[in-house]
């Protein structure tokens, strides 16, 4: 089994969540298998929760209303409890299904048309910043810079090329307490918050930046509060998530990349799908939070009762593996799968998402709790790999 250690991440092979992430998912495949597909787990609370990990359990969770979410867990993190009260107060509420949050992800889908399917930033190359070539792409901290860059251009139409080492630090405090419960001290809380207010700034004076803001104060919210909570969104998941997306996919174009360009370029859309398959780039819902009973019933055909009050958990990694969906090898890296729509990534499955009005990530009944950043992500993740691969064609295996 693969250790998630620093050297591995600093030879640029794995983003350390996501590896995480995958060895998690691994072992509880190898004690239970996707026929269970759902494994004990210790909770915050020291019970014994259930972690769904095959690609049934997991949908059968995300699309059920009763698994929702606690409005202060981001994954590892009590925010409620572990983080010092009034320093980086977090504004997000993560309950799934209340309807604050879905008042707050409609927002988000209405006033931002980066967020649609063929929205802003659509057929555009990624916005480089200077200093950053293309034969970088092993280099985290220039892939961020472009993923960063190229986000806030297709949200906002803001440059933000002074503030990316700022975001990259940022990104560097929250890490560790996704997966280990390790939280930050307060400084670094603190600076978290400087980090944020800074780019708020900057984004609250810009024509999308007032429009959000206008949107939100017409359907009563504030519309200062809402902003800071989207600056924290994206930070951390259009930011962070994407860009670890985007570092895992040129990984592994980087490991052949004379073969693997001539993918790319075969289908790039085909590409970067299987790369969100092979290397998500979030936990998905973990944790969640039963509002009532649930009934969840297993790949082999037997039906457990999860208590309401129940902490549980998901892998997206464990799901976008199953054989039972997607052909073999599934973890071979094989663009144009026919199931490809399928994967768990965003959280429901791509083709679900499809079937909402105009493909709006706000949610459906087909689809009641897509990433609203879906196709966002895509698109600045397929723009990045496509500036990166050219500088790695010209390279040629020989010279990484």
């Amino acid at each position: 089994m693969v250790q998630c250690t620093k050297p591995l991440i600093a030879e640029g092979q794995i983003a350390w969540l996501t590896c995480v992430k995958e060895k998690m998912a691994f072992e509880m495949v190898d004690v239970f298998g996707y026929e269970q597909g759902v494994a004990p787990m210790y909770n915050f609370r020291g019970e014994i929760g259930p972690v769904a990990f095959s690609h049934a359990a997991f949908k059968a969770v995300t699309y059920d209303p009763r698994a929702r979410r606690s409005p202060h867990h981001l994954s590892q993190c009590n925010t409620s409890t572990t983080w010092p009260s009034g320093v980086d107060r977090m504004l997000v509420n993560f309950d799934t299904g209340h309807p604050d949050w879905a008042a707050r992800r409609s927002l988000m889908v209405d006033a931002l048309p980066a967020l649609a399917l063929d929205g802003t930033g659509h057929g555009l190359p990624a916005v480089v910043p200077a200093g950053v070539r293309a034969q970088d792409g092993a280099n985290k901290r220039k892939v961020n810079d472009v993923v960063g860059a190229t986000i806030f251009k297709f949200l906002f139409d803001v440059d933000v090329t002074a503030e990316l080492g700022q975001m990259f630090e940022w990104d560097g405090i929250i890490g560790p307490c996704i997966v280990t419960q390790q939280v930050p001290a307060a400084s670094s809380i603190a600076r978290m918050a400087e980090i944020r207010n800074n780019i708020y700034k900057k984004v609250s004076v810009s024509k999308a930046g007032q429009e959000y803001m206008a949107l939100a104060m017409q359907r009563g919210m504030e519309g200062e509060i809402r902003l800071q909570d989207l600056m924290w969104i994206v930070l951390f998941a259009a930011y962070g998530g994407t860009s670890n997306l985007v570092h895992n996919i040129l990984a592994h174009l980087l490991k052949d990349p004379v073969q693997q360009v001539v993918l790319f370029r075969y289908d790039s859309t085909a590409y970067i799908l299987e790369g969100a398959r092979l290397f998500p780039a979030v936990g998905g819902m973990n944790p969640w939070l039963t509002s009532q009973a649930l009934p969840l019933k297993l790949p082999d055909g037997r039906t457990i009762e999860v208590p309401e009050g129940t902490y549980g958990g998901s892998l997206i990694n464990g799901a976008n593996l199953d054989p039972s969906v997607f052909q073999a090898p599934t973890s071979a890296f094989q663009p144009g799968r026919p199931e490809a729509e399928r994967m768990l990534t965003f959280l429901n499955e791509l083709g679900d998402i499809r079937k909402c009005p105009g493909a709006s990530t706000a949610g459906c009944p087909a689809a009641p709790r897509p990433c609203p950043g879906t196709w966002l992500a895509l698109r600045v993740a397929k723009a990045t790999v496509a500036f990166f691969a050219e500088g790695a064609a010209a390279q040629g295996k020989s010279d990484l």
